[in-house]
């Protein structure tokens, strides 16, 4: 038998779970309440998709109205012997007119193309001159300085090879003025050791005079060669002057012929003036030109009209609401089915 705290207990379980029950029937209606609210909101917005349908139905119509009325004007200009007429001699008329400009336009460009060449031709060829005549200014000058360098050198070599035979011969005058006189052990071994410091000294400034010797050999070679390099700088000079007398005569033929080009230029100017005026003043061509702008605007509203039809049709594609509407109907219906298994 149950105790009377075990029955309790069984009673507050039993109420606890029906609150749970309760609680949740309440959020499955409310839930339920909800989903009617969107399905009654979503009917509503069939409805006016039906009204954007209708809409687009319209617009479509009036493409077809307007591509019926487009079709009928090529028909009638391509059927009309007089529009036919006017329209080859519009198709000429504008190719003649296209040739004449594509000529002188060719014309313009190929004389400014001579004239750019020539110039920059001048210019590079000035360019060449100067940096040539820099270039071995530059080169003359520093030939300057090593002559120079090897002229003091030589002075210096004399001077002091002058000076060596001059100590040489004081040297070898104290010498016998000490052997004549006798001199004693101290001044002969005193002298011995000074005449083999000034050997020491000789022979050092002998090689170093040397070397010397044989770097000025080496620089008289190199300035030899550097001359041989510059023999022909007079004939390069008249090279260069050659050049830009050529150059200066391309130059003046060019500037020549470019009034003649001018006045060609501006008498196709002319021309095709006088062709544009005489067009306009053309009845056929100006009815042709009408029909042409009548044309077009009837092909942009078309596409306006076709973009606007494309869009409202976007809009009005309520299938993917159908298909939100049956999710949620189907889950519904699962809840429901749920709600009484567990009752």
């Amino acid at each position: 038998m149950f105790s009377v705290f075990q029955l309790e207990a069984t009673v507050q379980e039993i109420f606890h779970e029906r609150q749970v029950r309760e609680r949740e029937i309440e959020d499955l209606m409310a839930e339920i309440d909800e989903q009617k609210r969107l399905n009654q909101a979503m009917l509503t917005g069939m409805m006016d998709s039906e009204e954007l349908a209708e809409q687009v139905e319209q617009a479509q119509q009036e493409l077809a109205r307007l591509d019926e009325r487009k079709e009928q004007l090529e028909l009638e200009l391509v059927n009309s012997p007089t529009k036919k007429k006017a329209k080859f001699k519009l198709f000429e008329v504008e190719l003649k007119q296209l040739l004449m400009e594509l000529e002188a336009k060719e014309v313009a460009l190929k004389t400014n193309e001579l004239i750019n060449t020539a110039h920059e031709e001048i210019r590079e060829f000035d360019s060449t001159a100067d940096n040539k005549l820099a270039k071995n200014n530059e080169k003359y000058r520093d030939l300057l300085v090593k002559e120079r360098e090897y002229d003091d050198f030589l002075n210096s070599f004399d001077e002091q090879k002058q000076l060596s035979f001059t100590e040489l011969n004081v040297t070898a005058i104290d010498t016998d003025g000490i052997l004549h006189g006798k001199a004693s052990a101290k001044e002969l071994q005193d002298m011995f050791v000074r005449l083999q410091d000034q050997l020491i000294a000789m022979n050092e400034q002998e090689e170093r005079f040397n070397t010397e010797i044989e770097g000025f050999q080496q620089k008289m070679a190199e300035l030899a060669e550097e001359r041989k390099k510059y023999e022909n700088l007079d004939k390069l000079a008249e090279d260069v002057e050659q050049d830009i007398e050529k150059v200066e005569r391309n130059r003046e033929e060019l500037e020549q012929k470019l009034p003649a080009l001018h006045e060609r230029r501006k008498d196709l100017e002319s021309r095709l003036r006088r062709i544009n005026e005489e067009l306009e003043s053309n009845p056929e061509y100006a009815e042709i030109k009408s029909l042409q702008r009548e044309l077009e605007m009837l092909e942009e509203q078309a596409t306006r009209l076709q973009a606007e039809a494309e869009a409202i049709e976007r809009e009005t594609n309520y299938e993917p609401i159908k298909a939100e509407v049956r999710r949620l109907r189907a889950l519904y219906n699962e809840r429901l089915i749920a709600s009484a298994a567990g009752r």
